[in-house]
């Protein structure tokens, strides 16, 4: 009962009941809209809550009015838009008409019947097209707020609705309540065959229809309750046993009209609606001149709307053409009809009727059966006894002029029965023969009802798009093409790149598995998800398969029939082939600490970024494709927030240092930054991309749609957002206070390097109250010296390499920093500027987060990041360095720079220390400096020039665990026992060493040699490669017992591998390795530092193999091995030493 506002109106019933789905939209309405709708005066009445499936959506207010001279309820459209909406429900509205359009295409509209009949009024409500309503549509002002909007009586809508089978009730006190709960479909009866020449349509009793007959199929849809369903849609399938025929019957509705067939990947389909009894027909003729048989069955959905599928038991159906004679059932060579094991199949052969046109009764018919491989022949004929009466018998035709017998056969196998008819007359074909196929009952023999509407294997089969799930669905059916009731299929899957996988969920979630390589399987192999997706039917034998690849490839599918928990002895029982497309359209906005960390992953949630509160920290962004490709061509507009701080700038995928002013980055707000901003990547054709920000100067023209985002905060932690529709990626960053004073622990004090030698600087970087600063604290340095030979060739440890984008593709390209221009090579006497530099292609600088950032102009300040002790290493060479010289189409990554002919010494000291350097000539500075580039704020100083033979030698410092400290000289290769203040540093793997004064024992190696009064371990060239252990003791106590290690003759040194494979030691020293390829030319120089793991050595030289772009030769790095693999030849990779400690 339905009560508005109390007892007002008592008298008005509306009961919304049914079990059937509508799609409904109510849309949005135009402000036009509303004022073309009348209006007669609609009060307030309260607010009463819109409830769906039991979630209160929202609490409108009623609004009360006349209609029709009674007072009745209305509410907004929109509400009711938002109510039905969830429930799937779409529908439009056109305020120019007044035409609220519905659409389903599960409902015939001409079987829709609203209460009331077509009524009159200014709104018209159409389904599918037919119009089946019209009522007054009202017009107020919504009291929750907002402008004019149109209001729809709630009695009409309650009628449409239960007209569409929508569930619902209404009262003044509960509000609107709307439920989803449907009827299911319970079951489809056997599909009835009348009209038939001969037989009923059952497996035993094939349908025929002779001389291009016609025969009538009908079948019942009820409910779980045998209550029939009407106006629901069901579809007949034909196949060719199991395949998609060759040739489509003529398929026309109870009312005579042709219903257009849709071709599936096994079955031509045809859908009709039920009548109020239930009942679904169909009237068939066979292609004209042909004999033909057909298969059918008839399915529906579980529910509409619903994936689930009900399906009928087979019908068999047979078209003889004009005066032949039929034989049946009727299979052929490539389709032959399924039988079961044991089970005898009634064989029937029908005769047109004779000259005179009654049946041709008492005509002999001889039977035999063959088996069409020529193999040995096990069916035989029998009598309703079992008895065996061989492979050839005769019998004669009944006064309907049809003859019957019986096959049966307990093998598995093909057999032919073929029919020779004596003496009769108007037969044009006087011998016919059928195929059958025996197999195993209730174990699945073929797929029925095989809906995969992206198959490669139809002829109008579309391409899914790379990345989007494709689902199939069928039913598992027997030999004898019963459905079996959870029966099992594995399904198997392959492609070139192995990505094509299948789709499962579990509690909401979906998982992707990609299908295992398993080649061919065969019958008697147990079954497991090892080798695919096996599947379960459910009772009725249905089944449903997603799969899904991320690439643009053909992939193939093979379902294998399994029977208990092996694959049976039928095999295969289908395959399939998808062709997958590209798929450009936005998937992931991938994030990354560098360019290539966002091009090489698919990182949405960004953690670990970390910065100084002083500098910005730059987080790149790469638009992907599902398949983890830079999505192109294509113009996207981000919308982009930090939870605190400010975005301070916007850059081109290839980022430039903050401090540079030009092109390259797009200031936001004059660089005092704002906390959202939206980022607008146009594509221009051709590769060539703009980016814009609205209302901010400047536009990027790049040729990758990819960015970086600046942003700036103080101590603690922000979140960026970056999103563009639905998708959305973050990154936090972390920034730390750091108010750098102070260089200390400067190392070495002084060097001289050769042309090609390089040495490693490490210094500490301390505030005012002399603490090592917080680690990821940039400083600067910067170079005062335009002549300056030497290179930074790493810093930190890692090795100045990034990517490029050349020929498409990301290209790791060494990136050395020169500091001085005159360190750049020449050829033909022009300057082979490096492409990073302001000079060179890409004017990029080098930017590697987290390690240093500069902006390719020399002089301009180089920021480092110190590690998590305060501490800053780099790596100075002089010449002898690669670096990339190119642009975005040709890769040149093996300029070669010769070092000085001379030495190039250089001394350091801090700011602190009264230390000079006046033994050097030709004098140059590097000063290290605060984040802002400040000369005047120095903090420590490193002077380079020639000459300098007073130098102290490099000398290098272990402490064991009992505060001991051991100095290496290189001078004497000595290693010195002392108790001097602990330090750091050091290149041997020593522990736990005694102090001065102890008793050495130990197996001294040939080459070393310990002096136990003083302390003192040497090491010759020749000591011999092996760890060693030694002990001290001190007034007869063995105080310590310790490990020397020697790694080659030096004592320093890993020893030299060689091989096409190599596996490589972690880093116990810091020096150079030299990378040999036997047939790839000049040597390569790898440097490395103490405590590298072996991982990280392999994939230095790795990247240094890769950038040296031998011709012909390939490599790969699998953990701490390193393999090459050669263009002709047998290859060999050597790696030694090239450091003379």
């Amino acid at each position: 009962m339905w009560m508005e506002l109390g007892d007002q109106q008592g008298d008005l019933k509306r009961t919304l009941s049914g079990i059937a789905s509508a799609a409904i939209v109510l849309g949005a309405i135009s402000p036009m809209a509303f004022a073309q709708t009348s209006s007669s005066g609609l009060t307030p009445a309260g607010q009463l809550p819109i409830v769906v499936n039991g979630q209160v959506l929202s609490n409108p207010y009623e609004m009360v009015g006349m209609d029709s001279g009674n007072k009745t309820g209305f509410f907004p459209i929109y509400y009711f838009d938002q109510a039905l909406e969830k429930i799937g429900i779409t529908a439009t509205w056109n305020g120019a008409t007044h035409t609220w359009a519905l659409t389903d295409s599960n409902v015939n509209a001409s079987n829709v019947q609203v209460a009331g009949g077509m009524g009159t009024g200014n709104t018209t409500v159409t389904l599918n097209g037919t119009p089946i309503k019209m009522f007054y549509t009202q017009v107020a002002k919504d009291p929750a707020g907002g402008p004019v909007t149109t209001y729809m009586p709630i009695y009409y809508i309650n009628n449409i609705l239960s007209a569409l089978g929508i569930h619902g009730t209404f009262s003044g006190q509960t509000g609107l309540n709307i439920t989803t709960g449907q009827t299911l479909a319970g079951s489809l009866s056997a599909i009835t065959v009348t009209g038939a020449t001969s037989g009923t349509g059952t497996s035993s009793s094939p349908a025929v229809a002779l001389n291009n007959g016609k025969v009538t199929l009908s079948t019942t849809l009820t409910d779980s309750n045998g209550n029939p369903i009407g106006n629901a849609a069901v579809t007949f399938n034909f196949s060719e046993y199991g395949a998609l025929p060759s040739n489509a019957p003529t398929v026309t509705n109870a009312s005579g009209a042709t219903i257009p067939a849709t071709t599936g990947s096994t079955a031509y389909q045809y859908t009709v609606y039920t009548n109020s009894s239930g009942v679904a027909s169909i009237t068939v003729s066979g292609p004209v001149g042909l004999t033909y048989a057909y298969q059918v069955t008839a399915t529906a959905p579980i529910s509409n709307g619903s994936n689930q599928m009900i399906s009928s038991q087979p019908a068999y159906v047979e078209f003889v053409a004009n005066n032949q004679a039929g034989i049946a059932p009727y299979g052929t060579a490539s389709q032959p009809y399924s039988a079961s094991l044991g089970t005898a199949v009634p064989i029937t052969v029908i005769l047109p009727p004779g000259a005179n046109g009654q049946p041709q009764a008492n005509v002999l018919v001889t039977l035999s059966l063959s088996n069409p491989n020529g193999g040995t022949n096990y069916a035989y004929f029998t009598n309703s006894s079992g008895a065996n009466l061989g492979t050839q018998i005769q019998v004669t035709t009944n006064s309907s002029g049809v003859a019957q017998a019986w096959v049966s056969d307990a093998n598995a196998q093909p057999v032919v029965v073929t029919a020779n008819v004596s003496n009769a007359t108007n037969v044009s074909n006087t011998s016919v023969s059928t195929y059958l196929n025996f197999g195993q009952a209730g174990v699945p023999a073929s797929i029925a009802n095989y809906n995969d509407p992206y198959s490669a294997l139809v002829a109008n089969g579309q391409q899914p798009l790379a990345g989007t799930t494709v689902t199939i669905t069928g039913t598992l059916v027997d030999a004898a093409g019963n459905p079996v009731a959870n029966g099992q299929v594995l399904v198997t899957g392959s492609s070139s790149s192995g990505d094509f996988g299948y789709v499962t969920t579990s509690n909401g979630k979906s998982t992707t598995t990609d299908f295992p390589s398993v080649g061919t399987l065969q019958p008697g192999q147990p079954v497991s998800s090892a080798l695919g997706d096996v599947i379960t039917a459910d009772a009725n034998g249905n089944f449903s398969l997603q799969v899904t690849d991320t690439q643009n490839e053909q992939a193939s599918l093979t379902f294998y029939s399994v029977s208990n928990g092996v694959i049976s002895p039928v095999g295969v029982i289908k395959t399939d082939t998808l062709k997958f497309a590209v798929n450009n359209q936005l998937s992931t906005i991938a994030l990354g600490a560098t360019d290539a960390q966002a091009d090489g992953n698919q990182y949405t949630n960004l953690t670990g970024l970390t910065g100084s509160d002083n500098a910005p920290v730059p987080v790149y962004v790469d638009p992907q494709n599902p398949s983890g490709t830079m999505v192109t061509n294509q113009s996207i507009t981000y919308t982009l927030s930090v939870s605190s701080g400010d975005i301070v700038g916007i850059g081109s995928g290839a980022y430039l240092a903050p401090t540079n002013a030009n092109n390259s980055t797009i200031p936001i707000n004059s660089g005092n930054g704002l906390s959202s901003v939206q980022v607008t990547v146009t594509a221009l054709g051709n590769n060539q991309y703009q980016i814009s920000v609205p209302g901010q100067q400047g536009v990027l023209t790049t040729s990758s749609p990819d960015f970086t985002v600046l942003v700036k905060g103080s101590t603690g932690s922000t979140k960026l957002t970056v999103s563009s529709g639905s998708l959305s990626s973050t990154a936090t960053i972390t920034f730390t206070s750091s108010n750098p004073t102070v260089v200390a622990s400067l190392t070495p004090v002084s060097s001289v390097l050769a042309a090609g030698q390089n040495e490693t600087v490490t210094f500490t970087v301390e505030d005012a109250d002399g603490n090592p600063v917080s680690g990821n604290t940039q400083v600067a340095i910067t170079a005062h010296d335009s002549n300056d030979p030497l290179w930074i060739t790493a810093v930190n440890g890692t090795n100045l390499s990034e990517y490029e984008t050349i020929n498409g593709a990301a290209t790791s390209v060494s990136t050395p920093i020169p500091l001085g221009t005159s360190s750049y090579a020449t050829s033909g006497g022009s300057t082979l500027y490096p492409a990073y530099t302001n000079s060179g292609y890409f004017k990029n600088g080098v930017s590697i987060s987290g390690v240093v950032s500069w902006d390719g102009t020399v002089g301009d300040p180089i920021y480092v990041t110190t590690n998590s002790q305060g501490q800053v290493t780099l790596t100075l060479q002089n010449g002898n360095v690669t670096y990339f010289d190119g642009n975005n189409t040709t890769l040149s990554n093996g300029i070669s720079v010769a070092g000085t002919s001379g030495s190039e010494g250089f001394y350091t000291y801090s700011s602190d220390t009264a230390a000079t350097a006046s033994d050097l000539t030709n004098m140059g500075v590097l000063v290290i400096g605060q984040a802002n580039g400040d000369a005047s704020t120095s903090l420590g100083t490193i002077y380079i020039g020639s000459g300098g033979a007073t130098q102290t030698p490099a000398a290098f410092t272990y402490v064991d665990a009992n505060n001991h400290s051991y100095t290496y000289s290189n001078t004497s290769d000595t290693f010195t026992v002392s108790s001097t203040q602990s330090v750091s540093g050091g290149n041997y793997a020593i522990t736990s060493f005694t102090p001065v004064g102890g008793t050495a024992t130990s197996t001294i190696p040939s080459g070393v040699s310990v002096n136990s009064s003083t302390g003192t371990v040497s090491v010759s060239q020749n000591a011999a490669v092996g760890t060693y252990t030694v002990s001290y003791n001190l007034n007869g106590v063995t105080e310590s017992t310790g490990t020397f290690k020697v790694y080659s003759g030096s004592g320093v040194a890993p020893t030299e591998i060689t091989g096409s494979s190599v596996t490589v030691p972690a880093a116990t020293y810091s020096g150079t390795l030299k990378v040999t390829v036997s047939n790839g030319g000049s040597p390569l120089y790898v440097n490395v530092t103490a405590g590298e793991s072996a991982n990280a050595v392999a994939a230095a030289i790795y990247n240094a193999l890769v950038n040296a772009n031998i011709s012909g030769d390939t490599f790969s790095v699998s953990g701490s091995t390193v393999s090459v693999t050669a263009a002709s030849g047998s290859p060999t990779l050597t790696v030694v030493d090239a450091t003379n400690f």
